[in-house]
């Protein structure tokens, strides 16, 4: 016995015990074949929304919509969550709080200053989920 360990712990692992029949039974093959079958699902639909969202940041990043568009919206939304880890907080159906539509220069970049102030750190009055979300 490892003397490292107290008195009680030594004398609880020296007991014997017996084995019981365990009242746990597997699935069956057919069971089984469904919860594989719905997990599928499930993974493939989150990562296609993943692949469909990370190319719409992407695109967002490179200038492709109309600032204020409903496409520049989800994609401020998207930059947020990525550059965050937290949903962002909307004031209302068409303004991010704390948000600002950024100036492209003309290589199409964001110029200095045309950011957002941190979501972070202001307090939102409410959340908004906007209507193309699922949730």
């Amino acid at each position: 016995m490892d003397t490292r360990l107290t008195r009680p712990v030594r004398e609880a692992m020296a007991q014997r015990f017996a084995w019981t029949a365990g009242g746990e039974q597997a699935y069956t093959p057919e069971e089984f074949g469904q919860i594989r079958l719905a997990a599928r699902r499930t993974f493939r639909a989150a990562l296609l929304r993943i692949r469909e969202n990370t190319a719409h940041l992407t695109a967002w990043r490179e200038g492709t919509f109309a600032p204020g568009s409903r496409e520049w919206l989800l994609g401020k939304a998207l930059d947020v969550l990525a550059r965050t880890g937290d949903v962002p907080v909307y004031e209302n159906r068409r303004t991010v709080a704390g948000a600002t539509v950024p100036r492209r220069s003309a290589a199409g970049r964001s110029t200095p200053g045309s950011g957002s102030t941190s979501a972070a750190r202001r307090r939102p009055r409410w959340l908004y989920l906007p209507p193309w979300s699922s949730g």
